[in-house]
């Protein structure tokens, strides 16, 4: 027994090797455990960073975060690093896709601290804000958003300056052509940029759909429509009120009820404002220049229209009787309009006269508008124009003037034109030669100064003089290319210099008797605003 016990007895070698393997053991277990430990920390560590990174985030406080996110990714390796700079782009994503929505929807203005950041972490968000704007984009081309949305929208993410922002830019302003049935012009401005995007499908279709859809415009054979209206009776409690001008408010003005409806009936029979300007082009034949007949492409079915306005200058008494005040640009750089209540409360408004009805109009039915066509604003003199007295006998004249340049800004970069209607309003047929020089003259001093040279002439009254007339010569020599007077239907006539052109009256007077004659444009019963006395005033 004793020969077997120490027989099995380890001998001392054995046990230092056994000795040096638990030693080794727990050693790597320490370590293990020390760097499981380490691990955990540096995780909590990591994740109180990533928690306190995206509070900073919200807070649009960029810098800090950029300094935690550098710290971040230089303190972790591995699958760790990569999660952890996954979950703090997760983050900036999503407040890429807020600052989106808020700008779309709350018209938000980024702050100059919100670009700084963003540009901060231009690498890590690129992507996400590439997606936001070709989003954005095909709101815009599906008709989610209107285009003035989607040009702020533009206009705030711009100092990102994202490589791509030109295409979109250029897909929305092609889209707002075709929406205006300018197709040519939009697949002229994808095209430009075509070189830069050889395979980009988007593009290709589109400029596709523009080509095909100016292949469809058709030659225009029949009528041009021409009517024209005086400001819009905006309160008719003051037009109709029995004083000495109610007659004449009745006779010769409508109310905005009663244009709003005239516009529904004119866009129903497919009519379509266009640019007067586009019905000829100056030419050189035999050496000499010429006014010519020019081919009037359309869309099939679209009847040409054009719209003017008369004494859109606000005079003394209008300002008392029922019309507003003055056109003026609002908080967004919008044409609206300024009135004094009958409460002496002042009120801003672009839903009671002509100019910002139909912009509203148009804004909501695009295709009213062929190539971006408005209207023409036909303005005396005498007292100012647009509601602000610009006239050289007005005391204030010289700063009416610097306040009235931004609104015929904005009117002309939104398709208005402008025509002279007589400084003094004054019958041509009536007056000497002499005296329409010296009116058209001052026409010039005190009007074209503002709005720049216009073509049109349109005779007050309506009381035009014939081709053989030296009055006649002047205007057409005075630089006025049309001639428009007034006529119970549609006139146009083309001289070798000069246009002769009737438009029609839209008024009381048109409305309460010539039903039969206004069938083609609208229903007077259905038009007629029941605020108007039915009979005229004696």
């Amino acid at each position: 027994m004793q020969e077997m016990q120490k027989e099995f007895k380890p001998n001392s070698i054995q046990s230092k090797a056994v000795l040096i393997a638990v030693i080794l053991f727990i050693t790597a277990s320490l370590f293990g455990v020390l760097e499981i430990y380490q691990i955990y920390r540096l995780n909590q560590l990591v994740s109180g960073e990533i928690t306190q990174f995206n509070k900073l985030v919200e807070s649009d406080k960029y810098e800090e975060a950029r300094e935690l996110f550098i710290n971040v990714s230089r303190q972790t390796s591995g699958n760790k690093r990569e999660q952890a700079i996954e979950q703090m782009k997760e983050e900036l994503a999503s407040k890429v896709k807020n600052l989106s929505n808020q700008i779309l929807s709350e018209k938000l203005a980024l702050t100059t601290q919100q670009i700084k950041g963003l540009q901060l972490f231009k690498t890590e968000i690129s992507s996400k804000l590439d997606s936001e704007l070709e989003k954005v984009t095909l709101q815009y081309m599906d008709g989610k958003i209107d285009y003035k949305t989607f040009a702020h929208y533009i206009e705030e993410i711009a100092p990102l300056d994202l490589p791509d922002i030109g295409k979109y830019q250029a897909l929305a302003r092609a889209e707002e052509l075709k929406r205006k049935l300018n197709f040519k012009e939009a697949a002229v401005i994808l095209e430009a940029i075509g070189n830069d995007y050889p395979d980009d499908l988007l593009l290709t279709q589109k400029i596709s759909e523009y080509e095909k859809e100016a292949a469809k415009l058709v030659v225009y054979k029949g009528p041009v429509q021409h009517i024209f209206f005086h400001p819009m009776i905006a309160y008719p409690e003051l037009a109709f009120d029995g004083d000495s001008l109610s007659k004449g408010y009745n006779d010769y003005f409508i109310t905005v009820k009663e244009f709003k409806k005239i516009l529904e009936s004119l866009y129903g029979k497919n009519y379509v404002l266009i640019n007067l300007n586009s019905l000829y082009e100056e030419k050189a034949v035999d050496g000499s220049k010429k006014l010519v007949k020019k081919e009037l492409l359309l869309p099939q079915g679209k009847k040409p229209l054009i719209i003017s306005i008369d004494d859109l200058n606000y005079y003394d008494y209008m300002q008392k009787n029922g019309n507003v005040s003055k056109l003026i640009l609002d908080n967004e750089g919008n044409i609206a309009t300024l009135s004094v209540s009958q409460q002496g409360e002042t009120v801003i408004s672009r839903d009671n006269e002509i100019v910002p009805i139909l912009d509203r109009f148009i804004e909501r039915h695009p295709d009213f508008s062929f190539q971006g066509a408005k209207g023409i604003i036909n303005l005396t003199g005498y007292q100012g124009i647009l509601g602000y007295r610009t006239n050289l006998s007005s005391p204030i004249h010289e700063s009416e003037r610097e306040k009235v340049l931004p609104i015929i800004k904005r009117l002309k970069e939104t398709g208005w034109l402008f025509a002279s209607h007589g400084w003094g309003h004054l019958d041509a047929q009536k007056i000497s030669y002499s005296i329409l020089v010296r009116d058209t003259e001052r026409w010039k001093r005190e009007v074209e100064t503002l709005v720049g040279p216009v073509s049109v002439y349109v005779y007050p009254y309506g009381s035009s003089v014939l081709p053989g007339d030296a009055k006649y010569r002047y205007l057409v020599e005075a630089g006025f290319k049309v001639l428009a007077g007034i006529g119970p239907k549609e006139y146009l006539k083309f001289r070798p210099d000069s246009i002769m052109m009737d438009r029609r009256h839209i008024d009381g007077i048109a409305i309460l008797t010539q039903s039969s004659t206004l069938q083609d444009l609208f229903d007077s019963s259905k038009v007629i605003d029941s605020a108007r006395p039915r009979k005229q005033n004696p």
